[in-house]
């Protein structure tokens, strides 16, 4: 159970790419690396030694970026959130290395196993990011 969110970059009114520079060097620096999903078409997150990432200790994320070396606009998000403290921290800090912004998508745009309690489509847009 969790919150569906989604992170996109807006220019103008349309999605645009992350700034893949800023997200690769976020990545970095918290020695995270990119493990494509055989399943999905996403890329999760994993620590340097291969383990999921974590926040809290115990919870497991699902977080996932699009793969930086794909030629399609980089995005990511989060089907599951938990919204804990660890877990919104990181997501803030990966926002703002990405330009992204966080969108809660409506209804209709989230997994089936998100919850239907998140609400409708809201956004939260870092002061100043927004066109």
């Amino acid at each position: 159970m969790g919150y569906s969110l989604q992170f996109h970059r807006f220019k103008n009114g349309d999605a645009v790419d992350a700034d893949r520079e800023g997200l690769r060097e976020f990545l970095a620096a918290r020695g995270l690396v990119q493990q494509v999903d055989p399943r999905y078409s996403f890329v999760h997150l994993l620590e340097s030694d291969g383990s999921r990432l974590t926040f809290d200790g115990a919870h497991e994320s699902d977080l996932y970026v699009d793969a930086l070396d794909s030629p399609k606009r980089v995005g990511g998000g989060i089907p599951r959130a938990q919204l804990i403290s660890q877990e919104l921290r990181f997501v803030y800090e990966l926002c703002v290395a990405a330009g992204w912004s966080v969108v809660n998508p409506p209804e209709r745009w989230r997994p089936r196993s998100a919850n239907s309690r998140a609400g409708s489509q809201s956004f939260a847009i870092r002061h100043g990011r927004h066109a």
